[in-house]
């Protein structure tokens, strides 16, 4: 399978393959080097498979209204993914701020890596925080880094018009 890279691995990146005629492709999306998409199942590593047009759509929204929009939890935690992983009480405040961040609730997959992104001043921060289970093993457990924002929707709009471009030809 022949796959197409927009950015750079070690900064900010979406690597993806069209693996049939259908929307769902392998998607890796680094950040500093990482796949915070990538797990092994039964001792075979895998990134997610995905809803490609659902992503592209939420990135589209998320690029033109994100803005700094603190999680309405106050459960103690290192980053946003991990405090709403472990905030047991998702009242709708929550669960309206998850769907504005969560690359999981935007690609409708509950065994996709729990990461969110959020905008803060200039930069884009993304964390992941993941727990194994008995199928999968998440290659990133917890973590974030910052992207710049520039950078972040300049990938993001090229991975939009080039995904279009792959999906029409």
């Amino acid at each position: 399978m022949n796959t197409v890279l927009i950015g750079n691995k070690n900064d900010f990146a979406f690597e993806y393959g069209l693996t049939d005629e259908t929307r769902f492709t392998p998607l890796y999306i680094y950040i500093k080097g990482l796949n915070v998409l990538g797990y092994k199942r039964l001792g075979n590593e895998f990134t997610a498979q995905i809803d490609t047009d659902r992503l592209v759509e939420w990135l589209r929204i998320f690029v033109n209204t994100a803005k700094n929009d603190d999680i309405p939890c106050d459960f103690p935690a290192k980053t946003s993914a991990e405090k709403y992983a472990r905030c047991i009480e998702k009242n709708d405040e929550l669960k309206a701020w998850g769907k504005r961040h969560r690359l999981r609730t935007a690609c409708g997959d509950e065994t996709l890596a729990n990461i969110v992104f959020e905008k803060e001043n200039d930069k884009i921060l993304v964390s992941w925080y993941n727990t194994d289970n008995d199928e999968l093993s998440f290659s990133c457990k917890e973590g974030c880094a910052t992207v710049d924002n520039e950078l972040f929707k300049m990938v993001v709009s090229k991975f939009i018009q080039r995904y279009k471009l792959d999906k029409t030809a």
